[in-house]
């Protein structure tokens, strides 16, 4: 062991040691409570000298370098802490720098880590801020930057280089197939050094799990990830698949340390490949669900050659944040003008074809810069760049991530959200009881998450329910096609039925509407196919097109 130079009062003999203060699980446990590293004044964990099983520790502002303790490590990995008599008590005496650096005392550092630790919070103003709620003393005085610091060394112990063998031996034991199918295991896993930081990715899943995704081969792939579940941030996704009834089976959880699009991939690739490997069989997807997060979209379409289809929900909710966001005036203003963009753009939904969404998005363009709209909800970003919801609307939505209308899957039973994936994350949240915990913990967390989808009911061929009374309803509708009620009109082998638009919310059913002429149906039938053929109309003429029937509207049929 190499000894400071101008160190003539420090003591290197274990013997001295001679008062008992407590044991710790493990030197790391020992480090973190001491403050090894950390700027703290009221105690002697601050430098460390390591001889063999012994470890000396000392505080660095005391200019006589005194080494007032020391760890012991005993069999098994746990470790003792013993004081110098006539050192330990006095190692901080007659400091000047005393309360000018870090935390003020280490009880105070004690009750801020105890903070991040048992309430495994990701926000420092949080922990920051319980701690005076609660009146741990002593922390009137810390700083919310400390904190921050003492977080990101918290979360430094969970996963820095001298603990990740321990991950990498969790990983190991869960990475045997299991004999019994309901058993979760580690099908996948990669843990790699990249520079200073550890790449890592982690999927746990069931054998049973791996064959209902594989023989589910109609429906969509769906996934979606949560944040906030381990104390380093790192995102959890759920993977599986949407039956026609909305439901969603999970396939896999899996952790990465990074969001970026190959790691996704290569995430999504390891689950694909062990799972060839167990059912013998490839699942490749044709559509796939998801919001607008481009890792998961590209990462998708790279390994399962699915077709994305994008949530309408995450866009309206996205497009109304943005709304209630940029448009200054009252709460009810807003709320006016959400409400005409709100069917705006369902309207632009029910496009039947690519060159119909286009002629109903440039109509909602134009409607949208008549209303004045790009000057009420317009800003500037920190670079001096102008943009408005209008183009940002149009660029995002109808150019970037366009599959969210309803013909963007060709006439395929596909669920128009993500909802069910977001829900399930949303339970899995639940089911951690809502805090940030380790990464170890975490990976036992998924574990038996799997197993206890694996136990849960889903069937992939599961219809939507359908009441009776819209079966009642559809069947009485059905007796009104070739009559004056709902006219079918005839062109390029198309039948197109066609019954008079709603001209009140009263008339939703067809039956009480008044008869349509057979002049009137061409005519309206024939607008219709100018606009599908792409040309632009306006919104209030697919209003009306729309707006024929529930049920009713210009329908195309074989």
């Amino acid at each position: 062991m190499k000894r400071p130079a101008s160190n003539a009062t420090a003591v290197f003999d274990g013997s001295v040691y001679s008062k008992f203060v407590k044991s710790y699980a493990s030197r790391e446990d020992a480090f973190q409570e001491l403050g090894v590293g950390l700027r703290c004044l009221s105690h002697c964990g601050r430098a460390v000298k390591k001889d063999g099983k012994l470890t000396y520790l000392r505080c660095r502002l005391r200019p006589d370098g005194t080494w007032a303790a020391l760890l012991r490590q005993e069999s098994g990995g746990a470790v003792e802490l013993w004081e110098h008599p006539s050192m330990w008590n006095k190692h901080t005496e007659g400091l000047e720098s005393k309360g000018k650096r870090g935390f003020a005392s280490l009880e105070e550092r004690q009750a801020l880590t105890a903070a991040l630790g048992s309430s495994a919070t990701s926000k420092p103003g949080a922990a920051l801020r319980a701690t005076r709620l609660d009146k741990q003393k002593p922390v009137k005085k810390t700083q919310l930057k400390q904190v921050q610091r003492l977080r990101k060394a918290l979360s430094g112990l969970w996963f820095r280089s001298r603990t990740v063998g321990q991950f990498r031996e969790l990983v190991a034991k869960a990475s045997a197939v299991p004999k019994d199918a309901m058993k979760g295991y580690i099908c996948h896993s990669k843990i790699e050094r990249t520079g200073k930081k550890y790449r890592a990715t982690v999927i746990a899943t069931t054998p049973f799990l791996q064959r209902r995704f594989v023989n589910a081969k109609e429906c969509p792939v769906a996934i979606d990830g949560g944040f906030k579940f381990n104390l380093l941030g790192w995102p959890l996704h759920v993977f599986g698949s949407i039956n026609p009834a909305g439901e969603f089976g999970i396939a896999a959880l899996a952790l990465t340390s990074t969001m970026e699009h190959g790691h996704v991939a290569e995430m999504l690739k390891g689950f694909r490949d062990t799972t060839v490997k167990i059912t013998g069989k490839c699942a490749n997807k044709l559509f796939a669900m998801s919001d607008a997060e481009v890792a998961h979209r590209r990462a998708l379409t790279d390994v399962y050659g699915a077709g994305n289809v994008m949530c309408f929900f995450h866009l309206k909710q996205a497009v109304r944040d943005n709304l209630y966001k940029r448009m200054s005036g009252t709460k009810k203003e807003k709320d006016a003008v959400w409400k005409w963009m709100s069917e705006d753009i369902d309207v632009v939904r029910a496009a039947r074809n690519k060159l119909d969404f286009a002629s109903r998005g440039a109509a909602l363009k134009a409607e949208w810069l008549q209303k004045g709209l790009d000057k009420k909800a317009c800003w500037t970003d920190k670079l001096d760049r102008s943009y408005d919801l209008v183009s940002n609307f149009c660029t995002q939505w109808l150019e970037a991530i366009p599959e969210w209308f309803v013909g963007a899957t060709g006439g395929a039973g596909v669920p128009g959200t993500n909802n069910a994936a977001e829900a399930t994350i949303k339970q899995t949240r639940v089911d951690a009881g809502q805090v940030a915990c380790s990464v170890g913990e975490l990976l036992h967390f998924i574990l038996d998450q799997v197993q206890t989808a694996s136990r849960s009911e889903w069937v992939s061929t599961a219809d939507r329910p359908i009441s009776a009374r819209l079966w009642l309803k559809a069947a009485k509708f059905q007796t009104l096609f070739d009559t004056d009620q709902v006219r079918c009109y005839e062109k390029y082998s198309l039948r197109l039925f066609v019954s008079c638009p709603r001209d009140a919310d009263a008339a939703d059913d067809v039956s009480k509407r008044a008869p349509l002429p057979l002049k009137r149906a061409e005519s309206l039938a024939a607008a219709f196919l100018a606009q599908v053929d792409g040309n632009p109309t306006t919104m209030e003429q697919l209003r009306r097109f729309n707006g024929s029937a529930d049920g009713a509207k210009p329908n195309q049929c074989k």
